[in-house]
């Protein structure tokens, strides 16, 4: 299992980084188009929006594998007691695990919902920009249930050297 999710996350990675450059690409058009040729583009800031938006989601799937998410770390870090600590850690986790399913839910349905819009300049699918709500919905939830996983093998490990 942990093969296959390696996997998701380095497609993810290159996936972000591919994201990153176009839209690099596509704000530096709209600039040139704006300032220098005077003539705005229609479609770059549509195009710009949506490339955002993924990578603003995909980057928090990323961001939760790596433990680089929101959280209480400081309050959390000066609990002394370990057992405590660590349920804080799952409460957390749990929490992340309960927003990313109302992410997961409604994401699905407004995804769904969008496959009857379409964008105003680049006429897509509005579907496929609000697919990636969904999809990072289901990868944080995955990536919080394996961090559980992970701080519970890492207590009792902690017990076992005590």
């Amino acid at each position: 299992m942990k093969k296959i999710l390696e996997f998701f996350r380095l497609i993810i990675k290159y996936l972000l980084i591919i994201l990153s450059a176009a839209m690099c690409f596509v704000v530096l058009w709209q600039v040139i188009s704006r300032f220098i040729v005077r003539n705005p583009s229609r479609w770059s800031e549509e195009v710009a929006r949506y490339l955002m938006i993924w990578i603003t989601f995909l980057a928090s799937t990323i961001g939760i594998t790596n433990k680089t998410h929101l959280g209480l770390t400081m309050a959390v870090n000066s609990i002394k007691n370990s057992k405590v600590r660590l349920y804080f850690r799952i409460f957390q986790y749990l929490c992340i695990i309960a927003f990313s399913l109302v992410l997961f839910l409604y994401g699905l349905s407004y995804a769904i919902e969008g496959n009857n819009q379409t964008g105003m300049s680049i006429m897509i699918k509005m579907s496929l920009v609000y697919s990636v709500i969904p999809i990072s919905g289901f990868f944080i939830i995955v990536n919080s249930i394996e961090n559980i996983v992970d701080e519970i093998k890492s207590f009792k490990r902690g017990e076992e050297n005590s």
